[in-house]
């Protein structure tokens, strides 16, 4: 499993990782931020997760930057998303991969494609930024970054073989603009709310602050 936010992991992704080892699966998880000593990697570890850390920036919005991860591995750290996910893939050896937001998709599914993985999913949780500029028109810069984007979307899902969504018009959006065929989509739907972490409370109105 290959996230951009380590957090995510324990937050959204916990009931999908007791299900995987339920099923026996050994599961191992990639994202930025798992340093020794954390204490979501402490968690992880704690639950028989095999953590392992990978060179990603989860708030980079340089595309170009990025499309010289996957040309040029052997530029420095911050770089080499794309060589450290391959050569982690290929000691891992696993049998399926799913990435989630939209660095992991790509790079992931692209490294899982290189290593030969078996399977390869990837989740679609939203458009993001560049896809959704309301009633405005997008700017120049945005409009080259949409660009960049989508190709980087398009290279990245083609090595998926399952792409799932949770909005039926995100989903109709890549369909649409021919990021990939409607038979390779799954909709999921919204993933919901573990009320027994998250249960029901009364709001507080007596002091209300809006920033």
């Amino acid at each position: 499993m290959v996230a951009g936010f380590a957090g995510s992991l324990i937050s959204f992704r916990s009931a999908l990782i007791a299900a995987l080892q339920a099923r026996g699966l050994e599961v191992h998880v990639a994202a930025p931020g798992l340093t020794q000593g954390g204490a979501v990697r402490e968690q992880l570890e704690a639950w028989g997760v095999a953590v392992h850390e990978i060179p990603l920036q989860r708030t980079g919005q340089n595309p170009l930057a990025d499309l010289r991860s996957m040309t040029a591995p052997w530029l420095r750290a911050g770089e080499r998303i794309m060589w450290a996910l391959w050569q982690l893939m290929l000691r891992v050896r696993p049998h399926y991969v799913l990435g989630y937001t939209i660095k992991p998709v790509i790079y992931g599914s692209l490294a899982a494609w290189l290593a030969r993985v078996p399977r390869r999913f990837a989740m679609v949780e939203g458009l993001g930024f560049f896809f959704t500029s309301g009633d405005r028109p997008l700017s120049l810069q945005r409009r080259i970054l949409k660009s960049l984007i989508t190709g980087l979307y398009r290279v990245g899902l083609a090595a998926a073989h399952r792409v799932i969504f949770l909005n039926p018009d995100d989903r109709d959006e890549f369909v649409a603009t021919g990021l990939l065929p409607l038979q390779k989509t799954f909709l999921l739907g919204g993933i919901g709310v573990d009320l027994d972490r998250w249960p029901m409370m009364q709001p507080v109105t007596d002091t209300v602050m809006f920033l």
